[in-house]
């Protein structure tokens, strides 16, 4: 591992990783919203068809479940916003990061060379009057590091901060009760006793 690589690493993730993340928690949030269930179509389609204990119990278990996939659907279209804000803020901080890692290297190379100008004038093939002590040029890069450092940390808890925010938001989906049960329901009102499978969130 470099010095730069210790002293300003790059954030974990890919931001294309994580923005493809967000396309596909989208399309999930759409298509969830547009199912007949989180519409309550399904409540209103069984009443017009079938009724006594049984009908009321798969109505109640419907809209529970029409509830419960609604409920899912905002928290992942509020993920996907969070998300969203995080993948543009890893992409700006990966960039920014970036171009301190080439400022410390081009620092790090001027010093290097202004340290061999210095110790040429020590030997006497320079200006005496003019030269730079070592331990001045070894303040002057030590102080340059110093700032970089300080404006990676800001970037970076800049970026854990939305991080935080993500994660949040990915665990209010997850704590989302959606649990899939199939619920067999016999219907002995009708002339010909009927069962039907209900699939229920």
């Amino acid at each position: 591992m470099t010095a730069v690589d210790s002293a300003l690493p790059l954030p974990a993730g890919r931001p294309a990783a994580v923005f493809g993340l967000v396309a596909t928690l989208r399309v999930v949030a759409e298509r969830l919203t547009d199912t007949t269930l989180a519409r309550g179509g399904q409540a209103r389609d069984l009443s017009t068809t079938w009724s006594g204990i049984a009908a009321t119990a798969a109505d109640q278990e419907l809209t529970r479940a029409g509830a419960a996939s609604r409920g899912l659907a905002a928290a992942l279209e509020a993920a996907v916003s969070v998300l969203n804000t995080y993948a543009a803020t890893l992409d700006r901080t990966t960039t920014v990061i970036a171009g301190l890692r080439h400022q410390w290297e081009v620092s790090a190379q001027r010093h290097r060379r202004l340290v061999a100008l210095a110790a040429a004038d020590v030997t006497g093939l320079g200006d005496p009057g003019s030269s730079v002590t070592r331990a001045e040029l070894d303040a002057d890069w030590t102080h340059a590091q110093r700032e970089l450092v300080a404006r990676h940390t800001a970037e970076m808890r800049c970026l854990a901060e939305d991080g935080e925010v993500a994660a949040a938001a990915l665990r209010a989906c997850r704590s989302t009760p959606l649990m899939l049960s199939l619920i067999h329901i016999s219907e002995p009102t009708r002339r010909t006793p009927i069962s039907y499978a209900v699939f229920c969130l």
